[in-house]
């Protein structure tokens, strides 16, 4: 089983290289080092040299926690891979794998693939110990010369040693030992001549033994090698480290001669630092150092009036400073640059401990490949960075899943009747601050409640595509560059609010006396399909679930949300485990309430359809997802198109990737706060009613300011109900609230849980690894009878603020 897995990495080393350059570096013969493998199927390279008759020690382990089915790969400077057995000892134990004094064959670079089943942190020892000792026996002719092969690492320190047989009487002396002559040195005897001299660059090195003697015979040579003593490395290329706890960091390093300059790049396609560089040139400093180019958490814009163009990247090592001006080239996302800007306005924010944070004029730009070059005298992070602005859209596609609830008004009567409409898709934008929009995809729609007239339930289904307004409309940015208005038709409109990023928008909340409440997310869509391996890993699930069941003359309703984790893996096999409450109620019934609070582990399966969404199977029930571009937030629905009878199931699931080494301060900056939340009401005006419910929307712009704190700017709830003395028997209230700040509490991992007064862990979230965007559900765990999601949206800055 061992040899299998062996070999179905070394093939994933050959065939898919672009999974090698998230981490990518060269190590000293001595190293630490702490990494993170996510998501499923990432592979971290290490290169290291070492020359013939060396020997490699090793361990690679995993957390406790961390459930990574190791297998490191080890290949020789030829593509072979080394068998791991050959190892004086190879121990493969749950989690870790130890190899100890392998042998290493040849001289050159090694490369060390750490590949795993599973995600989670490891940590890597690696030694590579150089031969101490190389040894001959040559038969050298009267008056002449062989040559003896052997190697020896860097500046190691050498001890040559030639003596004649025994009984021989042959003459040994050293001669040519690359360019120098050692004939007359060290200490010369009639039957011995031993040198000590150092090995240079190291590699396969060969000396020249002569024989002065007049008759041919045997000369025994003899090495010893002192390598020279190096400081081991310690170096930490974590996910949460870089900047990426969701996955995807970079680390790309080569060890650089001062004197010869050099040049390192990311050339990684898959890496969000691709195309940048750094070009040291001769005799920039003295020694060797290590060149390292990585992706790094985000810096904060120093300079008010401009915002991040790009990811931070971080150019090591850090502090060291050059005699000559070496170049940087910093990569931005074309994507982020906000409406009415282009490369020419990109330039560079530098932050280092020994001048600060300046902002760099590029000396280069170039608009086809997305990157600027500056000069700079000393490294740390480099932030492209342009004047803050809207995001565009031009050009971007979206996944989209809603859901409406509409209290149906009667002009006579009380009104019993609802409709609940599903919603999923896709829409694709064109302009850059006002356009055009085209959409497609299917609407679920039930009609549901409860006949006074005969007594019976009611619930009727029906599918079928979106088509309305003939499947486009124009667009165009409100003037607070934090919205943007669609319009399908005449008077028919909707705003969304948009990311900073322009990554996600959710809906703004209605406003007037409408009888319809909602809630949506739309994620950006990825131009092509997604690959299983870059899928792979483990989210935070929410799901708020609605539903009505007609079964004989019973109408049942019921509320549910769930919280859990939801695993996916790259061979197509899925699990989730929930945390789950629900309530059910008959509306001409009892009213009698069945709470429950129930835990699974539910095995499944899935995988990615031609359009890139996903179909998931689990405990025979199938739904579709619909992924993100980057793979950090996954929308869920039923995936129904032709509902059972008298059965309307509505379910919003949002999955966000797990991250790792949040905290408070990954969150920052003014958020949209948009809240749906479907609550019973069993008792009205003081006695026993026929049980009904209400819908609420509540939305807010709140700040975050990197603590555990949060305050509230523009409170807005809006509640439909049935009320028999309304018009239409639907009341509609639209109110602003006295806020009570809520506290809120992040693991490393992403989940957070929120305090308002008086209701100490009332809510159960998740934040997006790059703090974009945050979700929530009412806890299952609480008491009350209403259930509940929650957006937060990072929004862009405020276009009319002074």
């Amino acid at each position: 089983m061992r040899a299998l897995r062996l070999a179905r990495f070394a093939c994933l080393l050959f065939l898919t290289p672009a999974l090698l350059a998230d981490v990518d570096v060269e190590l000293p013969d001595r190293a630490t080092v702490k990494g993170t493998l996510m998501p499923d199927g990432e592979v971290d390279v290490f290169r290291f040299r070492a020359v013939a008759g060396s020997e490699l020690t090793l361990t690679v382990s995993s957390k406790k926690k961390a459930p990574l089915d190791l297998a490191p790969v080890v290949t020789d400077p030829g593509r072979v891979p080394l068998d791991l057995a050959d190892a004086k000892v190879f121990v493969d134990q749950d989690r870790k794998v130890r190899v100890t004094a392998l042998p290493l064959p040849t001289t050159g670079e090694y490369t060390l693939a750490v590949a795993a089943t599973g995600i989670g942190e490891y940590t890597l020892k690696l030694k590579v110990r150089p031969p101490r000792s190389a040894s001959a026996s040559e038969s050298v002719p009267a008056d002449g010369s062989v040559l003896v092969p052997f190697a020896a690492p860097a500046n190691a320190t050498l001890t040559l040693k030639a003596r004649a047989s025994k009984g021989s009487d042959a003459v040994p002396r050293f001669g040519a030992f690359g360019e120098d002559d050692l004939s007359t040195e060290g200490k010369l005897k009639p039957t011995s001549h031993v040198v000590k001299t150092t090995a240079g660059e190291g590699g396969d090195l060969e000396v020249e033994v002569t024989n002065d003697g007049t008759d041919a015979d045997t000369i025994e040579v003899s090495v010893k090698i002192k390598a020279a003593k190096s400081k081991p490395a310690k170096l930490d290329v974590r996910g949460a480290t870089l900047g990426e706890p969701g996955g995807g960091e970079t680390f790309v390093g080569a060890f650089v001669d001062g004197a010869a300059g050099g040049t390192v790049t990311v050339d990684d396609e898959e890496s969000g630092v691709e195309g940048a560089a750094a070009t040291v040139p001769a005799g920039a400093f003295d020694g060797t150092v290590l060149l390292a180019l990585g992706s790094a958490p985000a810096e904060t814009v120093a300079t008010t009036g401009l915002q991040a163009a790009g990811p931070t990247l971080s150019v090591g090592p850090a502090g060291a400073s050059f005699s000559a001006p070496v170049t940087v080239t910093v990569p931005f996302d074309a994507s982020r640059l906000p409406v009415g800007a282009d490369a020419d306005d990109v330039v560079v924010q530098h932050t280092s401990g020994a001048t600060g944070t300046e902002t760099l004029t590029p000396v280069a730009v170039d608009a086809v490949s997305n990157t600027v070059s500056v000069q700079v005298t000393g490294f740390s992070t480099f932030t492209p960075v342009v004047p803050e602005g809207s995001p565009s859209l031009d050009g971007r596609s979206y996944w989209f899943f809603g859901h409406d609830v509409d209290v149906i008004r009667e002009m006579s009567g009380p009104s019993t009747y609802r409709e609940f409409f599903r919603d999923s898709g896709s829409v694709s934008f064109t302009g850059v601050g006002a356009g055009t929009f085209s959409f497609s995809g299917t609407e679920l729609t039930a009609f549901f409640g409860h006949d006074p007239d005969t007594g019976l339930g009611v619930v009727s289904t029906e599918t079928g595509p979106l088509t309305e307004g003939g499947g486009g409309g124009t667009w165009a940015y409100e003037p607070d560059g934090r919205r943007i208005t669609i319009e399908v038709g005449p008077g028919d409109t909707e705003t969304y609010f948009v990311a900073a990023d322009g990554s996600m928008l959710v809906p703004e909340v209605v406003r007037g006396d409408e009888t319809t409440t909602r809630s949506a997310l739309f994620v950006e869509k990825a131009d092509t399909a997604p690959s299983p391996a870059a899928l792979a890993g483990t989210y935070h699930v929410f799901d708020h679930r609605f539903e009505a069941v007609q079964t004989g003359s019973t109408l049942e309703m019921a509320g549910a949300n769930s919280v859990g984790t939801f695993t996916v893996k790259a061979d197509g096999s899925c699990s989730v485990s929930l945390t789950e409450r629900e309530s059910r109620f008959e509306p001409g019934g009892s009213g009698a309430f069945d709470r429950s609070v129930g835990k699974g582990n539910i095995p499944g399966t899935w995988s990615v359809q031609g359009d890139g969404s996903l179909l998931v199977s689990l405990d025979g029930e199938t739904e579709r997802f619909f992924p993100s571009a980057d793979g950090t937030v996954i929308l869920g629905a039923t995936a129904d198109t032709a509902p059972r009878p008298g059965e309307g199931l509505f379910s919003q699931v949002v999955l966000v990737r797990r991250g790792s080494g949040m905290g408070p301060g990954s969150l920052g900056g003014d958020y949209a706060f948009v809240g749906h939340e479907l609550e019973y009401l069993p008792w009205l005006d003081g006695g026993p009613v026929v049980p009904d419910f209400e819908t609420v929307n509540i939305e807010d712009v709140v700040a975050l300011d990197g603590s555990t704190s949060l305050t509230s700017t523009a409170p807005y709830e809006r509640i439909v109900r049935r009320d028999d003395q309304a018009l239409g028997g639907v009341d509609v209230e639209q109110l602003g609230e006295d806020f009570l700040p809520p506290t809120f509490s992040l693991s490393k991992n992403g989940r957070f849980t929120v305090s308002a007064p008086g209701e100490p862990g009332g809510l159960d979230g998740a934040a997006h690894p790059a703090g974009t965007f945050v979700l929530g559900v009412q806890s299952p765990k609480t008491p009350e009878d209403f259930f509940a999601t929650y957006m937060l949206l990072r929004l862009p800055p405020d276009a009319t603020r002074p």
